[in-house]
Order: structure tokens, then sequence, then C-alpha cells
């Protein structure tokens, strides 16, 4: 229920809702992986990509890079 709170006022705020579910995945989880995000957010892994790219041009997270 709260989670649905969250989901939609940063949803007023100007995101999609993916959008809003990865983010807030991210702030729940803190540095996670691609997978967990998705797990988290009830997304497919391939979608979350590109809405790490879009939160990233937003400026509200930034990826980190990891085992390479």
């Amino acid at each position: 229920m709260a989670n649905d709170k969250l989901l939609r006022a940063l949803e007023d705020l100007g995101l999609s809702d993916g959008e809003a579910r990865v983010y807030l995945a991210a702030l729940t989880l803190g540095s996670a992986s691609v997978v967990a995000l998705a797990r988290s957010a009830g997304l497919k892994r391939t979608t979350v990509y590109s809405i790490i790219d879009s939160l990233r041009s937003k400026g509200l997270i930034v990826p980190e890079m990891k085992g390479l």
C-alpha cells in the first residue's frame, strides 16, 4: 500500500510507471544488479536497461559497472 502511494507520487512528479518502479527499487535496494532491480520492480531485465538510461539522463541514478 505504501509503495503504491510512493509510485503514484513519483508518477505525479513526471516519471513513467516503469521509471517510478525502478527508481523505488533502487532506493530500497541501494547498490544492486539489474537482475535484482528487475525482480524488485516486477519488470523484465531487458526493459530495466532502457529505464536505467532514462533515469540516468534525468540525473536520478548513477549506474555503476562492476566485475569488469
